[in-house]
């Protein structure tokens, strides 16, 4: 996929997440890179949430990756709050993980309509069990920013 492409996700997120928020989200699209997902995932002392989609007529998957503190965020902003997330990650408790797998599920959604004319993502999540991440190259990096707080997005697909 072209960077204008992944440039284009990243104005349909902000504006996606804006809409459903009712709070400026702003996603910028720092790095498109090819290497192996496990050289492009951020430090794996960061908390994140990962899940990941099929990709329709493939054996292949594709891997989203957020931080927990934007998912704190976007619920926070969801449940009224006006306020940045706390900046020390905590654990989410099974509400919450509900709510951040519908939050993923959304940002996969605007994903799928991006790259339909490239990719035929499936919106259905999938455990990260079985996914060989040597397989996956592509990896868009986006920083987030909601209510003064940042955070980051990765969306890996394969080559």
């Amino acid at each position: 996929m072209t960077q204008q492409r992944h440039e284009a996700f990243g104005a349909a997120l902000s504006t996606a997440l804006t809409h459903y928020l009712r709070s400026e989200v702003v996603a910028t699209l720092q790095s498109v890179g090819n290497q192996p997902l496990r050289a492009a995932l951020e430090d794996p002392s960061d908390a994140f949430i990962a899940a990941s989609f099929p990709l329709r007529g493939s054996q292949a998957c594709g891997i989203i990756q957020i931080d927990v503190n934007t998912i704190i965020a976007i619920i926070q902003r969801i449940a009224g709050s006006h306020t940045p997330a706390a900046s020390q990650p905590k654990s989410l408790n099974a509400l919450e993980r509900r709510l951040a797998e519908r939050i993923i599920k959304r940002i996969l959604d605007v994903y799928r309509r991006s790259v339909r004319d490239h990719l035929d993502v499936d919106t259905k999540l999938e455990p990260l069990l079985s996914i060989n991440l040597e397989d996956i190259h592509l990896c868009a990096k986006y920083q987030l920013r909601l209510l003064g707080s940042y955070g980051f997005l990765n969306v890996c697909v394969p080559e």
